[in-house]
């Protein structure tokens, strides 16, 4: 019988946090299983100064929750692309440096990764270095119309790439800065032989029995190389 219990409330457990998942531009929700456990071995890609910077800077804010963020005596907004502006600006580069170029209204997301295009790339065979940007795409229904088109809706920081291949990157949810996974090798699997692959970017509505496409591999859209720009 106490076997019995053991297995239900593991059972319960799994349900909710498959269940219970977001993330969007500004404000989402996120996995609270993935929360307090830390990454594998993580293999950096290289290992200069300033990425390393922005991993250490991008790991001092996991998790800050709030509205905002308050980093070497500047205030940001607590949303994802907040939260990349503040990591970069402690670093000396201001993601939003061509934020007036853009028609009012815009969000971060679209600022950011139109601002550095020219170092973004699609192709999943390349993998990014510690400090890249990942831009998704439908993380939550920007334009309210119950459709898959809404582009640039999250951002995140790169900090690793484990030995699996996962790339490990930290980013705003609706319960604060938290570590997530990607693995674009392991496309619509969330976990397997008790190793996560793709964290859950999109709350998964009651009456959809399809999961797969609300993980972190079916919302990538493009890496950003920010640091390396000319």
């Amino acid at each position: 019988m106490r076997k019995l219990i053991y297995v239900f409330i593991f059972l319960f457990s799994l349900v909710f946090s498959l269940t219970y998942l977001h993330a969007g531009a500004s404000g989402s929700s996120g996995s609270s299983e993935t929360t307090s456990r830390l990454p594998g071995t993580e293999i950096q890609t290289e290992q200069s100064d300033i990425r390393l910077k922005i991993r250490e800077v991008s790991q001092s804010l996991l998790g800050k929750s709030g509205p905002y963020l308050y980093l070497n005596g500047k205030k940001y907004i607590n949303d994802c692309s907040g939260m990349v502006r503040a990591v970069f600006d402690n670093i000396g580069i201001d993601v939003f440096s061509e934020a007036s170029q853009f028609p009012s209204g815009t969000n971060g997301v679209e600022i950011i990764y139109k601002t550095y295009r020219r170092q973004s790339w699609q192709n999943s065979s390349r993998t990014p270095k510690t400090g890249d940007l990942i831009i998704f795409n439908n993380t939550y229904d920007k334009n309210d119309n119950g459709r898959w088109d809404d582009k640039y809706t999250h951002v995140s920081v790169v900090t690793g790439v484990e030995e699996n291949g996962s790339i490990v990157y930290i980013h705003h949810v609706s319960k604060g800065i938290q570590r997530y996974r990607m693995n674009l090798n392991k496309k619509g699997i969330y976990m397997e032989g008790g190793v996560l692959f793709n964290d859950f970017l999109r709350r998964r509505p009651s009456s959809d029995n399809d999961r797969t496409k609300y993980l972190s591999d079916n919302m990538f859209f493009a890496y950003v190389d920010v640091v390396g720009r000319p």
